[in-house]
């Protein structure tokens, strides 16, 4: 596993945006291989659905749904993202070409 997402892929996969296509391609390899995501990825998701209910993008039924789906994908979660979000995270992470998927056209 390789792959690390982020709440707002996943939300890409419940919801139709103007980067479907590489959403769909991301969604395809987790299944395949899984991925991991930071620990505050639930809480992030959970807040995402929260809102578009609000906003009536969708109902309580279909974001129930949508985490039941989201709960079976072969993802693990980081457990030390609080741990090391101030060190070794933020150094990678002003690395030279280090970004997220979608920045880089995913493929």
């Amino acid at each position: 596993m390789s792959l690390v997402v982020d709440a707002s892929v996943a939300i890409a996969w419940l919801f139709h945006t103007e980067r479907a296509d590489l959403a769909r391609r991301v969604l395809r390899r987790v299944v395949e291989d899984g991925a991991a995501v930071p620990s505050l990825w639930r809480l992030e998701v959970a807040n995402a659905l929260r809102n578009a209910v609000r906003r009536e993008r969708c109902d309580e039924g279909y974001a129930a749904r949508c985490l039941e789906r989201l709960g079976r994908l072969p993802i693990t979660i980081d457990l030390e993202t609080a741990a090391r979000a101030w060190g070794p995270t933020r150094w990678l992470s002003s690395m030279p070409g280090f970004g997220c998927a979608a920045s880089r056209g995913f493929g």
